[in-house]
């Protein structure tokens, strides 16, 4: 494991005071599900950095269709050694908003990494493009709409 400072959009942070995880058994998909049990403290300082410097994109879906979303969505925030940018615990729902570097083959990768960190804890992760956002924001809207929704009656029901 590197110490990489996180990137946009969420990249591989330092892994130092995150508590450790625990099994759960009996998953909706039959596997082995980590709970996630804690905050890493060490990372609040660039989530708030983070959150205080959101692209126009991620601005966007925030302030436009996240913030005032029935069910409490998160900005910026902690999950393993990874700094999501919007998570609903409710759901177990991660959305990404991918800028150009996600397109890249070394950005695939990570974020090919950072998918299986995130869905071994029950969490989806959706991705939208910057350009999603841009030219087809109410599509993209009620695609996310569909997509939480499905995972709420996953997760609540």
């Amino acid at each position: 494991p590197t110490s990489a400072s996180p990137e946009r959009g969420g990249g591989p942070r330092s892994g130092g005071g995150v508590q450790q995880a625990r099994a759960v058994e009996g998953s909706a998909t039959g596997g082995v599900l980590k709970k996630f049990t804690g905050y890493n403290s060490k990372s609040k300082p660039c989530c708030r950095v983070l959150r205080k410097n959101m692209t126009r994109q991620e601005c966007r879906l925030w302030y436009d269709f996240l913030r005032d979303y029935p069910v409490k969505f998160y900005r910026q925030r902690s999950i393993d050694r990874f700094i999501a940018d919007f998570y609903c615990s409710k759901a177990h729902l991660v959305i990404e908003v991918d800028g150009s570097q996600h397109s890249t083959a070394k950005g695939r990768v990570l974020d090919a990494e950072r998918d299986a960190v995130l869905n071994s804890y029950g969490v989806t992760v959706i991705r939208v493009t910057n350009k999603d956002i841009e030219q087809n924001f109410f599509e993209t809207c009620v695609f996310l709409d569909a997509r939480i929704k499905e995972n709420l009656s996953i997760w609540v029901d």
